[in-house]
């Protein structure tokens, strides 16, 4: 609505509409976490490829990044030695006034909120797949991207088509930031320490991380009510 209401304000100088006033609550959505198939599924095909698109799922789904955070990873921010990988910016596609002939850009920017920036350790099997990645690649610049392996800055968009063409060979459909959410949700299955995890996930408090990204699937659930002792009846 706001871009046909300016475009007619350029082409027939009709009087500006004001929008600044108007706020619409965001639909969060119902997003899912991978069922224990599909991420053996998507595990499977990543351990076997060194693609950007395999280390990019990895990457989500054992260190719980935003696909912004990861396409704007440079081999800099990666510790292997020490096994982190440090976050502190960010990779969105914003609207280009400069330039006609492309609508949009890609721009580095700093994380959505001060907590996003953060330290994440991953564990260490993820750390060997990261340094055969490297060696593979032959990396010769620790300022290259991770995922183009030059100056050139990583699309978002190109990793979330070829991660859902890869679903679609799977037999299934479901969005790159469930990735996320099954991270934060098996790292509370296995019981990594709540407040840690927070921070692994760059939230600000405890609350937001159950909140948001916590969704339990039937068969812990199942698992979870049945420790439950049965009731001792009495006989007389």
């Amino acid at each position: 609505m706001k871009s046909i209401l300016e475009y007619a304000e350029k082409k027939y100088c009709i009087q500006t509409i004001n929008f600044s006033f108007i706020k619409l609550n965001r639909s969060k959505g119902n997003l899912r976490i991978l069922s224990e198939n599909q991420k053996i599924l998507l595990e499977t095909y990543c351990f076997a490829h060194y693609e950007p698109i395999s280390i990019s799922i990895l990457i989500a789904l054992y260190g719980g990044l935003r696909i912004g955070e990861i396409c704007a990873l440079k081999w800099e921010d990666i510790d292997l030695n020490n096994g982190i990988i440090t976050v502190s910016k960010t990779v969105e596609r914003l609207k280009n006034n400069d330039n006609m002939e492309s609508k949009t850009i890609l721009m580095i920017l700093e994380p959505k909120t001060q907590t996003s920036k953060r330290i994440v350790p991953i564990p260490v099997f993820l750390k060997e797949y990261i340094q055969n990645y490297y060696d593979y690649l032959t990396v010769i610049d620790s300022s290259y991207y991770l995922l183009t392996n030059s100056e050139k800055i990583p699309d978002p968009r190109t990793i979330q088509n070829q991660f859902q063409r890869l679903c679609q060979d799977n037999n299934f459909q479901i969005n790159f930031h469930s990735l996320r959410h099954t991270y934060a949700t098996h790292c509370v299955m296995q019981e990594v320490d709540l407040k840690s995890l927070s921070e692994m996930l760059g939230h600000s408090n405890v609350s937001t991380t159950l909140q948001l990204y916590v969704h339990s699937s039937i068969e812990f659930k199942m698992n979870q009510i049945n420790k439950i002792s049965a009731p001792v009846i009495s006989q007389n």
